[in-house]
């Protein structure tokens, strides 16, 4: 009996290593093998084992389990009366890979007539992979408009310029183009006067 163990213990640590040499060719998705160390067996109390795990889309679930053992997908009302009858998919042999390809609940159970009570199920929920998206930008703050400190008073920086005298009228920016701070007519050598503005 020892030794049929650690044959098995040998193929299940072979077959590891196979099903990790799986997972570096897809690095998007990642292998769970259920019952972790354990597999598919009694021993393993696959049910704690799933209920600290989070399944995307293009997940794969890895049973590893002894060959007289197997997997059955069933659906909700099979899983909760551990019913072997009409099963979705049936798997055999010492290892399967089934791949989560959609989004929703999948269930499964063991085949082997009493496993199923005694916790040999497993419920999966199976989210939608998000895609990864970057954090926007912070976005750009201009830098504050360049203050004219040579002809402010320092401590004042709202104040008129000093060669302004205080009286003078103040245009708004709106209409300071249209209006010229000063007008000179020329009249030299035209009959018509030109009017000149000088800004």
């Amino acid at each position: 009996m020892r030794m049929n163990t650690q044959v098995w213990c040998f193929e299940a640590i072979v077959r590891l290593l196979i099903v990790l040499s799986v997972s570096v060719s897809v690095a998007s998705a990642t292998n769970y093998t259920v019952g972790e160390a354990f597999g598919w067996a009694l021993e393993a109390d696959v049910q704690d084992w799933c209920a600290s795990k989070s399944f995307s889309v293009g997940d794969n679930l890895v049973f590893m389990y002894k060959p007289v053992m197997n997997v059955l997908e069933v659906n909700e009302s099979a899983y909760n009366d551990c019913n072997l009858d009409n099963p979705i998919s049936v798997t055999g042999g010492t290892l399967d890979i089934v791949n989560l390809d959609t989004p929703g609940t999948r269930y499964f159970i063991s085949g082997t007539q009493g496993h199923c009570s005694l916790g040999m199920k497993v419920r999966i929920v199976v989210k939608d992979r998000k895609p990864k998206i970057s954090p926007r930008p912070s976005p750009r703050r201009s830098p504050p408009p360049p203050s004219n400190t040579t002809n402010t008073t320092p401590g004042t920086p709202d104040s008129p310029p000093n060669d302004v005298p205080p009286s003078a009228p103040k245009a708004s920016p709106s209409t300071a183009a249209k209006i010229p701070q000063k007008l000179i007519i020329s009249s030299v050598g035209r009959p018509t006067p030109t009017v000149v503005a000088v800004i």
